[in-house]
């Protein structure tokens, strides 16, 4: 139902019409609103099992390339999950330690060599394990990712909301645009003008109506534009980063020992 100052008519059967051609706003803006763009994240996060797969097989480590293959102790009575925290529990990390330790595509090492290798490998990662629980990047590389964060978010914020050069801050053509994108939207409900045969102004008949679906634009606009740079988001985007540059560095280490062998056979 309309407020009472903006359906005032002179007649009841005026009053009814104008009642039947009200815009029901939740109905007819829902779908037309636009989308908030989510920030983008990697493919660890959408299907890790994935992401892993393909970071292991860059380096040829493919399960049931080879024979000798031996069980991940991650995740055993020796290797019970970490304590919640700012990374973990994680997909990617548990998916990808999981993994069986499997020999190299393309290494030529006899069995009883590769055996010893995977052997090695696997020490080396359990090691690795108890003793870090973030590794593989350093502190002026977070220290960088921190700073590219605060620019980015500085930067959108002041194109946001201050001038720039001549140009209004873009959260005024924004407003602008939200309140005429509102109006065309009522505007589509209102009666014809007796005299002129035109729509009447929706700011005449429903001026809440479109004030309050203009301020929906307006808030879903902003959102969209501010939403990456929210609180909470610059720990996300360092998880992120660690646990990738984690996940690279162990994905070496598993390939590390055959490294060593084959470069020692080559001195040889």
């Amino acid at each position: 139902m309309l407020n009472a100052d903006e359906d005032a008519s002179p007649s009841s059967s005026s009053s009814s019409a104008r009642a039947a051609n009200e815009p029901e706003e939740d109905e007819e803006t829902e779908d037309d609103e636009p989308k908030i763009e989510q920030l983008a994240l990697p493919a660890a996060w959408r299907n890790a099992g994935l992401w892993v797969d393909l970071e292991l097989e860059r380096q040829g480590l493919v399960e049931g390339s080879s024979a000798d293959e031996l069980q991940s102790p991650w995740d055993s009575e020796g290797f019970p999950h970490p304590d919640s925290g700012v990374l973990y529990p994680h997909a990617a990390i548990n998916e990808h330690r999981s993994r069986p330790f499997v020999v190299p595509r393309g290494e030529s090492l006899p069995d009883a060599a590769a055996k010893e290798c995977l052997e090695a490998t696997r020490e080396r990662l359990a090691s690795l394990w108890r003793v870090s629980s973030s590794h593989g990047i350093s502190w002026d590389e977070m220290d960088k990712a921190f700073v590219s964060f605060s620019k980015a978010g500085k930067k959108r914020y002041d194109e946001w909301s201050r001038r720039q050069g001549d140009n209004p801050p873009e959260a005024a053509t924004i407003k602008k645009r939200c309140f005429e994108r509102a109006a065309a939207k009522v505007g589509r409900f209102c009666p014809e003008d007796a005299a002129t045969g035109k729509p009447r102004d929706p700011m005449e008949l429903y001026p809440s109506r479109v004030k309050r679906l203009a301020s929906r634009y307006y808030v879903h606009q902003k959102r969209s534009r501010l939403d990456p740079w929210k609180p909470g988001r610059l720990t996300a985007h360092l998880q992120q980063l660690v646990v990738a540059r984690m996940l690279r560095r162990e994905t070496g280490e598993r390939t590390y020992a055959f490294r060593r062998s084959a470069s020692g056979v080559a001195k040889k």
